[in-house]
């Protein structure tokens, strides 16, 4: 019963810890560089702020995020909806071959009031081998003349999460089995 006991322990430890390792990233951008709409929306913005685990980095111009939703699955850009085709793209200023990309950017479009709406989208990518996942937010003041959408402005926040590798992983793992076994060996051999 023991044994069970520090095995169950041991690999609750393993799914904690998994998550610890992994810091967080956050961007938040503000102002619209160039922006249209149609079956879907693109936005491209400013990235003004670049932070990680909670401490700020970077400030200023720190580089450009562009966001595409694809066309809307449900709904529309008057009254909301829902996208799952889209994409998510990150360059550092200064250093255009330096970005993060993800193409499989997912998500909802809400309209929060008559001319304010909120895009939420996750995302996923990789980047050389190491993966990441994230959600922005990005917050839209619009004005629509003649059935057209006029973007006025434009606030967001965007967590970005790297994804460990599997041979890291495997590591921890087997080191927590191994740390798993040591203690059971020690409460065996104390127990009799």
């Amino acid at each position: 019963m023991k044994s069970l006991l520090v095995t169950a322990f041991v690999l609750m430890l393993a799914l904690l810890a998994v998550p610890a390792y992994a810091d967080s990233i956050a961007l938040t951008n503000q102002g619209i560089l160039s922006a249209s709409a149609g079956v879907g929306i693109s936005v491209h913005s400013a990235v003004d702020s670049f932070s990680v685990d909670g401490h700020l980095l970077l400030s200023g111009d720190v580089g450009q995020m562009l966001i595409e939703t694809g066309a809307f699955a449900t709904g529309s850009i008057f009254t909301g909806g829902q996208f799952n085709s889209g994409t998510w793209n990150f360059t550092i200023t200064g250093a255009p071959d330096v970005a993060l990309f993800a193409n499989s950017f997912a998500g909802t479009w809400t309209k929060l009031g008559d001319d304010l709406f909120q895009l939420v989208g996750n995302f996923t990518g990789d980047d050389g081998g190491s993966g990441f996942t994230g959600t922005t937010t990005q917050l839209f003041a619009l004005e629509f003349e003649h059935g057209q959408a006029c973007f006025r402005d434009l606030n967001g926040v965007t967590t970005i999460t790297p994804v460990p590798e599997p041979g890291t992983l495997a590591l921890l793992g087997s080191g927590l089995l191994g740390l798993g076994g040591a203690i059971r060996r020690k409460l065996k051999s104390a127990t009799n």
